[in-house]
């Protein structure tokens, strides 16, 4: 395949015929203008001037081999610098359990503690001759696993310090009290005691958890007769004799810590830091935060040993925990493989430093971009006064109150990473080019190793562009800039000719943009809007520099909806390949549209034959009316992840998150930006479905909205998507039977990647606390049982197998695309970036490679057969054949225009 694209002449000639297929931009404003008797000034093409060259403020001497040698020993450093760091903050906030080191002796200890607690209160409750110690009662009241929780948490939490003997007893006896009464006040009181327990979920403090609980416990009138202070002590000195000889990790000693007085103080023993220090500085070399290269990365030869030249450890090609599949693949004859990931390593790239001082002004000056986290934290709201346990408003303020913990999780998590990719884009800003280390997941999908990737969010990818750039010599070159530009605007779902007709109507504010990005911040309503941003500075320098102008920008072009493109053409699938862009046509077809048409005829169906009562035909017409305004955004998501396991259930979630989005924009603010007192009101007014609840109060009605409109949009989905969603069914069907003989589901790429499958099931104690929530232990922790997980393996056979195909399809694409003289790749799974100067021939090897990869294969067929081999021959007739394909003639895919856009 690669050599006949390579020389025939049928490749030429749709090359050719691509780059003339549309009249060019340049071409058609000039001869608009040229009626009215002026030049736009996209046409006043200036001489060709040289950029001014900036020195690399590094050591020149050096070879790059050199430089990155340095740069893996700096980098590793900075990761050990960053470990202490952290391990200092944890010891002075008595939170080391939380550091990797310390939750690795939580899960190590709870066991055995748990086990020697148990041993010991049996033996002190038999009766048998012996002192009953007077802690047993009191132990015993919380039971051996939470005794033994409470104890490893308020150790381990200052294992590394000092702590005295007096003071760590008090305080797990004191938190011993406080789990003991939850449990009476449980049983007790229920209601009062689940309100409590949701109050203080979000808290990852003990001591405020505890103080909340007592405190509203004593405000129920909860009965209790409070441990003394001597009751606590003996309770927490048993416990900590009892992890001591567990565990062994920690020593009781008197200290002189005057001349006339002595202190008893709990400390670590000297194996146990010793091994805190190793388990730290192993963590932080292992698994460092990496970095982009100076040089070309290390090339892959084998399963392991690629990318970076230093390391202790070598990196392994596939991200797996199955050291014997890598042990096959040392084996196995990966050659192509290693071709295609050597290529994408190979591809330089650079920091555009006019979209880092515009991201870093933005967050200096607390802007608000979307997609930026915030900088104040997101607002918790607090449970109202009077809600009955169960109602419908208890369960509306759960959830309201969830989603707002976790938008202010992923708020602090988006912090971090912001910081980690502006620090990493100023340290390599000064690099004319630099690279980035690649593996594979398990299905053989592209995974850059760094947090400054192209694979980040939209202001990590405008940061980065192409460390070799091409000149942007013709009309046809430049058109693909301007299909960029209102992709990433999000006006994509046009022909490329009407694209380009955006851009020059919209060329004043796009150059403006580019001049000023604080005085016309237009772009911040794009989809992307760093990178529209980004792309409108490269737009100006094309336009001030004229022909031969060097671009370093990529231009991005996606799939649609990836997972049921594969699905069509490897089914061959007539309807569905129409819908998502595998034939030729004169604009893109859009599936998720086409699902929104369905969907406005079901409900019109609903509203004219009068089916169900008031409610349901009420519901039927609000549907209708945001349906036909929301449109395709109303059901992407959903569509969009059915290839990948959606299921009814995820169904609604994402028609949640669609009503929601909605409600936001009729707001005219996000949810985390206003307190949720003003939200709540915003939602009321703004929300069709508001209603009042059979207790009186008034609720906005998405969650029940949402609940209604599923099934009939899961029915709409099936009735577009019809014949990738027999395949996934038949796919969990064999996963099934091969799984009932205790075996994984493994398959090999068409490039031989051999995939594996292998989800196994764990053995999990879990223990619930109020003071330390719920801990979830391996009783064999490295060990996984032999057991295979049915489940899993079901579930997940769908969009494993599609994910394997995509990538294998777009490893050929890089094959053919190096072969072709394409060097600059950036690659977002199923979203193909290139220089504007190459996009043709992008275009014409994706094509190619997704044709390649089914009209000579049943990828199904020889799945089946692989699979057949795998069980008994008794069970081999339960595999039955995949779905019949359909008539789609592959050799359209050459002319399909859209497939890619």
């Amino acid at each position: 395949m690669r050599e006949r694209l390579f020389f025939c002449d049928g490749y030429n000639s749709l090359v050719v015929g691509i780059a003339f297929r549309y009249v060019s931009l340049r071409v058609r404003v000039a001869e608009r203008k040229r009626a009215k008797g002026s030049i736009p000034p996209l046409l006043r093409i200036s001489p060709r001037r040289k950029l001014p060259y900036r020195r690399p403020l590094m050591d020149t001497l050096k070879s790059p081999l050199d430089t990155q040698k340095a740069l893996e020993k700096e980098m590793l450093q900075a990761s050990l610098e960053l470990s202490k760091v952290r391990a200092l903050r944890a010891q002075e906030q008595g939170a080391e359990d939380n550091q990797p080191y310390g939750a690795r002796l939580l899960k190590a200890t709870v066991l055995p503690t748990s086990e020697r607690v148990t041993g010991w209160l049996e033996q002190a409750g038999s009766g048998k001759a012996g002192r009953r110690h007077a802690s047993h009662a009191y132990i015993a009241a919380a039971g051996a696993d939470i005794a033994a929780l409470v104890v490893c948490r308020t150790i381990l939490s200052t294992i590394s310090g000092r702590t005295t003997y007096t003071e760590i007893t008090h305080a797990i006896g004191q938190r011993m009290e406080t789990e003991a009464r939850m449990i009476d006040w449980r049983e007790v009181d229920p209601e009062h005691y689940s309100k409590t327990l949701d109050h203080v979920a979000h808290s990852g403090s003990a001591t405020y958890r505890r103080t909340v609980m007592n405190l509203m416990a004593n405000r129920a009138e909860h009965e209790w007769e409070e441990w003394s202070r001597d009751t606590h002590g003996k309770v927490g000195e048993k416990l900590l004799e009892l992890f001591i000889e567990a565990t062994g990790l920690c020593q009781i000693e008197t200290i002189w810590v005057s001349a006339e007085r002595r202190s008893t103080i709990v400390t670590a023993t000297e194996e146990c830091l010793k091994w805190i220090e190793e388990a730290r500085e192993a963590n932080a070399l292992l698994h460092p935060q990496y970095w982009p290269l100076v040089c070309p990365p290390k090339p892959w030869s084998g399963p392991r040993g690629g990318i970076y030249y230093t390391l202790p450890r070598k990196l392994k090609l596939i991200k797996t925990r199955s050291a014997g599949l890598l042990e096959e693949m040392e084996h196995m004859d990966l050659s192509l493989v290693y071709e295609a990931v050597n290529a994408v390593q190979a591809s330089s790239f650079r920091i555009d430093r006019w979209a880092l001082d515009l991201l870093e002004t933005c967050v200096a000056q607390g802007i608000e971009v979307e997609g930026l986290p915030l900088t104040h934290p997101v607002e918790i709201p607090l449970r109202p006064e009077g809600l009955t346990k169960g109602s419908e408003e208890e369960k509306e303020w759960k959830r309201a109150a969830a989603q707002a913990h976790e938008a202010e999780a992923e708020r602090r998590s988006t912090r971090r990473t912001v910081a980690d990719v502006l620090g990493l884009a100023r340290r390599f800003k000064e690099y004319p080019e630099w690279w980035l280390g690649t593996q594979l997941d398990f299905r053989g999908r592209f995974n850059y190793l760094s947090v400054l990737s192209p694979q980040g969010a939209d202001w990590t990818k405008a940061l980065i562009q192409s460390g070799r750039g091409k000149p942007i010599e013709t009309p046809e070159q430049l058109r693909w800039l301007a299909v960029a530009l209102a992709n990433e605007w999000g006006y994509d779902k046009v022909s490329f000719a009407d694209r380009c007709e955006w851009v020059y109507q919209n060329e004043e504010r796009i150059l403006a943009v580019a001049a000023d990005p604080l005085a016309e911040r237009w772009w911040m309503d794009a989809d992307g809007p760093f990178r529209f941003a980004s792309l409108c500075r490269e737009w100006a320098n094309c336009v001030e520099h004229g022909w031969g102008y060097v671009s370093h920008a990529f231009v991005q072009l996606d799939g649609t909806c990836n997972g049921l493109q594969h699905y069509g053409a490897m089914l061959r699938d007539p309807i569905g390949g129409a819908a998502v862009n595998l034939v030729p046509a004169e604009k893109p077809n859009d599936v998720y549209g086409q699902v929104s048409v369905v969907l406005t005829g079901k409900l019109r169906r609903i509203l004219s034959l009068n089916e169900g009562n008031e409610d349901h035909q009420r519901m039927a017409r609000l549907w209708l009316a945001l349906a036909e305004e929301m449109g395709r955004k109303l059901t992407k998501r959903q569509v969009m992840v059915l290839p990948y396991g959606g299921t009814q259930q995820s169904c609604r979630e994402y028609t949640r998150k669609a009503l929601d989005a909605w409600l936001e924009t009729k707001t005219g603010a996000r949810h985390s930006y206003r307190t949720s007192v003003e939200y709540r009101s915003a939602r009321m007014a703004a929300s069709p479905f508001t209603c009042v609840t059979a207790e009186g109060k008034e609720s906005d009605g998405t969650w029940a909205a949402a609940a209604w409109l599923t099934p009939i949009l899961w029915e709409s989905i099936g009735e577009v998507v019809v014949a990738a969603r027999q395949a996934m069914d038949w796919l969990r069907e064999v996963a099934r039977v091969v799984t009932s003989e205790g075996l994984p589901v493994t398959w090999f790429a068409p490039d031989g990647l051999p995939i594996q499958q292998d989800y196994r099931e764990d053995d999990v104690k879990r223990i619930d606390t109020v003071l330390f929530g719920t801990l979830r232990l391996q009783t064999h922790v490295a060990v996984p049982t032999d057991r295979i997980n049915k489940a899993a393996h079901a579930t997940g056979i769908a969009p494993n197998f599609v994910h394997s195909q995509d990538a294998a399809m777009l490893r050929e694409y890089v094959r053919l695309a190096a072969l072709n003289g394409i060097q600059a790749f950036n690659l977002i799974h199923d979203s193909f970036g290139t220089l504007a100067a190459d996009v043709d021939m992008m275009r014409a090897c994706l094509r190619a490679a997704m044709r390649g990869l089914y009209e000579y294969r049943d990828c199904l067929g020889e799945l089946r057969d692989h699979l057949r081999a795998q069980v008994p021959e008794k069970k081999q007739s339960f595999i039955t054949d995949p779905p019949a394909p359909g008539s789609l003639d592959l050799s359209v895919l050459e002319e399909a225009e859209y497939m890619f856009a």
